[in-house]
């Protein structure tokens, strides 16, 4: 499938990726061409291109996008193009370029893309970055050695909920509201949710079909064991 690109508007004889940028990466690192369709595209054309692009990508995570827009805002183009390029409606819009500039950059990089982690929890997270001190403790969870070695999903988790109980979270609970468990494959077979009143754990069935039924056939046993222990 043929790369989009068009003459560089600078440079003669130089070209730029509208479309198809992982096709040429991968072309570059096995060392052979690409196949290109080449097309004199306006500024706001090109940025369209690659905003479909990115739609694209099954794993292009919420906070990605954010930054996406907010980049092209950056760069003066106008929100009707940001919103053809994103595919969002200018109410969705506002919030993407309202998480991406008022959440610092570095708080960003610190959480990565967070790829489970969808609208609402950002906006929620936002609310506690703009309240008193919220911007200076985030700074100083994030440089904790235990927050840097969870991963990208554990890292919002543990700083929203460090931040909405405002410090009461103990230093090696990092991960008390919400954490993984894996399988000996790594893979995340369970998710669990920990808060004042329930206890929840969420198997992936798309793992392993039969591994919850397997769970809830073994509770009983599990808490005769639990309450010997206990006693």
């Amino acid at each position: 499938v043929p790369i989009l690109m068009r003459p560089h508007p600078d440079i003669p004889g130089r070209y730029q990726v509208a479309f198809g940028h992982r096709r040429v990466a991968a072309a570059a690192a096995l060392g052979i061409k690409v196949r290109a369709v080449i097309r004199d595209l306006s500024d706001e054309d090109l940025v369209i291109a690659q905003g479909q692009e990115n739609n694209e990508r099954l794993d292009l995570s919420y906070i990605e996008r954010a930054r996406f827009a907010a980049t092209l805002e950056e760069r003066k183009f106008t929100r009707a193009t940001i919103m053809t390029a994103l595919s969002v409606r200018k109410g969705d819009l506002s919030s993407l370029i309202s998480i991406a500039t008022k959440i610092p950059t570095d708080i960003i990089n610190a959480i990565g893309r967070a790829p489970g982690i969808g609208r609402p929890r950002w906006l929620d997270f936002l609310a506690l970055i703009l309240e008193a001190n919220g911007l200076d403790r985030a700074r100083e969870i994030i440089k904790r050695p235990d927050f840097v070695k969870l991963e990208s999903d554990e890292r919002f988790l543990t700083l929203f909920a460090m931040l909405s109980k405002k410090g009461r979270v103990a230093t090696q609970q990092l991960a008390s509201e919400s954490s993984f468990w894996k399988g000996p494959d790594g893979r995340r077979f369970a998710k669990v949710n920990d808060t004042e009143t329930k206890y929840i754990l969420q198997i992936d069935k798309r793992i392993d079909p039969e591994f919850g039924l397997f769970v809830f056939s073994k509770l009983s046993e599990l808490y005769a064991a639990y309450k010997a222990k206990k006693q």
